[in-house]
């Protein structure tokens, strides 16, 4: 059973150049009209966030709590990279682990590159992984399937936004 008080929704590179219909490389993106890929992320967001979302954190002043409410839900990172992967020169683990998070579900773009990468780095600093397969997107639906069914399973949960929805709901009731 999942510990929600210890996992957080990161979204990986949710930016407009990928997502919005006009985006320089939305053309590119093989797949994201096909798995919903908006919608899903959309749904994904929408299972945590509340208005109390910062409330239980610690060392936050509200200035920073508008911070990174922004830099969470509109970056999808704690701080920018320019590195495929989301903990390399960031603060991201230091922001993890100073709430206790232990279990990251992980959505975004593009499925073989940054999100795939970000969920490598998370395993290796030993939390538990969460990849959602229908909030993601990639330059072929080839390389989406082959990281979604052959290489995530590796080191992380693969499901849905549904699914982890229901997981949601089934331990709520508990």
């Amino acid at each position: 059973m999942t510990d929600l008080s210890k996992t957080v929704i990161v979204l990986i590179n949710p930016y407009n150049d990928f997502l919005h219909p006009d985006g320089k490389l939305t053309p590119f993106l093989k797949d994201l009209e096909e798995k919903e890929t908006v919608k899903h992320m959309k749904e994904l967001v929408a299972t945590q966030w509340t208005p109390n979302s910062f409330q239980d954190w610690r060392h936050m002043t509200p200035n920073n709590v508008k911070q990174q409410r922004i830099q969470f839900f509109e970056e999808g990172t704690f701080g920018s990279h320019i590195y495929e992967g989301s903990f390399q020169n960031t603060d991201l683990d230091f922001q993890l682990r100073q709430r206790e998070k232990s279990h990251l579900v992980l959505a975004g773009l593009t499925a073989n590159t940054c999100l795939e990468a970000t969920a490598r780095q998370a395993f290796e600093l030993g939390y538990n992984v969460t990849l959602l397969k229908d909030a993601t997107a990639g330059y072929s639906k080839e390389l989406t399937d082959a990281a979604s069914d052959l290489v995530w399973p590796l080191f992380s949960t693969v499901t849905t936004v549904k699914e982890f929805e229901n997981t949601l709901n089934s331990t709520e009731h508990r």
